[in-house]
């Protein structure tokens, strides 16, 4: 049996469908079980992972409609060697992802179905849609898309699964990096993904975030914080406000790895973040996370089977971004816009650590 799951998204989203895969691979032991991703990370996540035999990278966002489909064509659709199933992971809403599980040629094609976009997205090309439930966990929504083949868990069996990380060494950087910070640390990840409209509205101020690494390091800790390509400018305005007061105390974790990046979680005290893959890594490692949140929904996303701490503004219109048929994320609050980010007090957060 050959079996591919369709990866195509974010970070996050794909660590967290590595408990249904773990039971596929439970299940089917002797089965080829495979997996196509689209981003650098998301390979990262799924490459290491010992309950799949490949893990398959294509740039099809990067690559344009042309090359993707030439791609699929020649290297699925035109194979005698088909998969026999093909589970398109959740949430998968928009009809890129549909089009390649159809074209990957699976005799079997399952996937989460959505109350619109039937049409419109393509979610015709499947043989089996299972009813997505968008008020509960990922983990829960792709454990469910197992049903069509008779797998059905119980919710005490959902609830011994584990998000599943597995890094690669740790670089001499990396190794050098932990040496030279020595006491216990928090880590900070204070980004997002910007591909949907609205998804910086996800961070916290700039005002906020110096003033949580002030207090955090007034508490004999020290700060690690993240810094991806869409923070360098943050981590500029930060080292200007706070001055010599973060001598030796805060460290930057930038051009690392994603391996890197996870060994260097491992080791934390404890994980601030908003809502990103950081946050499930952060889960699958079994670290306490304190849970930044806006728009989002957390029944959707909480930190899966680790202690964590939501902290969000006490505005009665979050959250608001109850479905992925929403494309992007938009404030409707006209009395003030964001309140549910701009109102959270980062107090709370400080007496979390």
């Amino acid at each position: 049996m050959r079996i591919m799951i369709i990866a195509l998204g974010w970070l996050g989203d794909v660590l967290m469908t590595t408990p249904m895969i773990k039971v596929l691979r439970n299940t089917y032991p002797k089965a080829e079980i495979d997996a196509i991703t689209m981003l650098p990370s998301s390979y990262e996540i799924l490459k290491n992972n010992p309950n799949l035999n490949n893990v398959i990278y294509y740039p099809f966002l990067k690559e344009g409609y042309l090359k993707s489909l030439f791609f699929l064509l020649k290297n699925f659709y035109f194979k005698k060697a088909s998969y026999d199933i093909s589970i398109t992971f959740y949430p998968s809403y928009p009809k890129h992802y549909h089009i390649v599980s159809y074209l990957i040629g699976a005799k079997k094609r399952i996937a989460a179905k959505f109350k619109k976009g039937y049409l419109e997205e393509c979610f015709f090309l499947y043989t089996d849609l299972v009813e997505a439930q968008e008020d509960k966990h990922h983990v829960n929504n792709n454990l469910n898309l197992l049903k069509p083949l008779g797998i059905n868990i119980t919710e005490e069996e959902t609830q011994k699964l584990d998000l599943e990380v597995y890094p690669s060494e740790p670089s001499d950087k990396c190794k050098e990096f932990l040496i030279n910070i020595g006491k216990p640390f928090v880590f900070i990840h204070n980004g997002s993904s910007t591909l949907k409209k609205g998804s910086d509205k996800r961070r916290l101020s700039l005002g906020k975030i110096v003033f949580l690494i002030d207090s955090i390091i007034r508490k004999d800790l020290y700060v690690v914080l993240n810094i991806g390509p869409e923070e360098i400018s943050q981590k500029r305005m930060i080292e200007k406000r706070l001055g010599q007061s973060i001598n030796k105390k805060l460290f930057f974790c930038q051009n690392f790895s994603l391996s890197d990046v996870i060994n260097i979680i491992k080791n934390a005290y404890k994980v601030i973040s908003t809502d990103s893959g950081i946050h499930h890594i952060a889960a699958a490692l079994k670290k306490e996370v304190i849970l930044i949140l806006g728009p989002t929904d957390e029944r959707k996303i909480y930190p899966w089977n680790t202690k964590y701490h939501i902290v969000s503004a006490p505005v009665p219109c979050r959250p608001c971004y109850l479905s992925y048929v929403q494309r992007k994320f938009i404030c409707k609050n006209n009395n003030k816009k964001w309140a549910c980010i701009e109102r959270i007090d980062a107090k709370k957060i400080v007496e979390l650590i």
